[in-house]
């Protein structure tokens, strides 16, 4: 009787830590499920900004980035980096920070970047998504557009 009386209390116990572990796990599942949107979110986004054009100049963002890397000469006979950074703030901050995003979008190796609020000191941190968007160069080269979301 008293062997019968353990094996409940002993099956009581486990059926509590099947509880306890699979509600657990739900609560990680739904930050996993959160950081997957906001990384396709932020990667859909660099997509479309890729392709959409720069007002004044009728070609695409990419087409900007290409000529802001090679250090050509561009749209209005001006940089074209300084173009491409007025375009990715003006095209970020009616997107992204209309609906509340901080964020740091940038071309790497160039000095263009349009940034709100991310903490650049403590964005390893403060880093949600951070998706690279290639742009290709020719001869097999690219450079990439990058978005960091942060918290």
């Amino acid at each position: 009787m008293e062997m019968i009386g353990l094996v409940f209390i002993v099956v009581i116990i486990i059926i509590g830590m099947v509880l306890y572990l699979s509600l657990s796990g739900k609560d990680d599942s739904g930050a996993r499920a959160n950081r997957a949107a906001n990384a396709q979110k932020s990667s859909s986004f660099l997509t479309a900004i890729a392709e959409t054009d720069i007002v004044g100049c009728g070609v695409p963002l990419s087409r900007v980035a290409q000529a802001c890397v090679r250090r050509e000469v561009f749209c209005d006979n001006g940089d074209p980096c300084i173009t491409l950074e007025r375009a990715m703030t003006k095209i970020a901050n009616e997107t992204l920070y209309a609906q509340g995003m901080k964020y740091n979008l940038s071309l790497e190796g160039t000095r263009v970047q349009a940034e709100s609020d991310c903490d650049s000191a403590n964005l390893s941190v403060s880093l949600i998504a951070a998706p690279r968007q290639p742009i290709p160069l020719g001869n097999g080269q690219t450079v990439d557009l990058i978005l960091s979301i942060c918290r």
